[in-house]
């Protein structure tokens, strides 16, 4: 993904004209590299603030910060540590057909996300990254595994969750990487433990997962974004 690191110039230039919040700086980078038709000459002709606000909310408030926000707290995790044991057996046949899918998908999710990056293809690594987490959202929906067997459902239900949301955020640093680094704090993840190599679902030999404390809980990571809270310096060209 070295090339988005090139890249850094756009990231810097959006957060010195909007300069106001990290949120505020992760919805117009978020829009601009979202869009279907980066253009460093036009791209802003296809933005509107409505956009933004849908996608941010969307992609990032609703299917990361609010799954993470349900998925950590005490009521489910009393512990406030990284489950200790996944078990595809332990989940009921169905359940075990979407946790499968959702595994494969996060195996191969790294790989595709940095070919995407590196042919400037933001965007559409967005898209993926957006489906991931939206199939991890209804895994967990459905699981209700903390009604059933909480030694070993609700484990294997919160480690696959949580790999779906530290992958997440991993993969979309280059891009909101304060937004990023909320999430992976508050997973317990160190700075030291979030370049690529350590994008491997279960972590193998690259990081231990299993049983390390979650971080502290500093409350929600990102407020849904209001158009009238966005910055009025910025000129973003809407459709007419």
């Amino acid at each position: 993904m070295q090339k988005v690191k090139d890249e850094a110039g756009i990231r810097t230039q959006t957060t010195r004209v909007k300069g106001e919040s990290a949120t505020e700086c992760a919805t117009l980078e978020s829009l601009i590299l979202n869009s279907t038709q980066i253009s460093f000459d036009c791209f802003l002709s296809d933005f509107t603030q409505l956009k933004a606000v849908q996608v941010i909310n969307a992609d990032l408030v609703n299917n990361l910060g609010n799954l993470l926000s349900r998925t950590t707290v005490a009521k489910i995790n009393p512990k406030q540590k990284y489950p200790d044991a996944f078990d595809l057996n332990s989940l009921d046949p169905e359940l075990r057909i979407v946790c499968d899918h959702l595994t494969k998908n996060l195996k191969t999710l790294p790989e595709k996300v940095g070919k995407l990056y590196d042919s400037l293809l933001f965007y559409k690594a967005l898209e993926l990254i957006a489906e991931t987490s939206n199939l991890a959202n209804v895994f967990f929906q459905h699981s209700n595994a903390w009604k059933k067997d909480p030694s070993i459902n609700l484990s294997t239900t919160l480690f696959l969750t949580y790999e779906s949301i530290r992958l997440c955020a991993l993969l979309i640093q280059p891009i909101v990487p304060s937004y990023a680094d909320r999430i992976l704090s508050r997973l317990g993840i160190s700075k030291n433990e979030r370049d690529l190599n350590t994008a491997i679902f279960g972590g193998e030999s690259t990081i231990k997962l299993y049983g390390r404390d979650l971080g502290k809980d500093n409350g929600v990571v990102m407020e849904r974004i209001k158009l009238e809270n966005l910055d009025p310096s910025i000129v973003i060209m809407e459709n007419k």
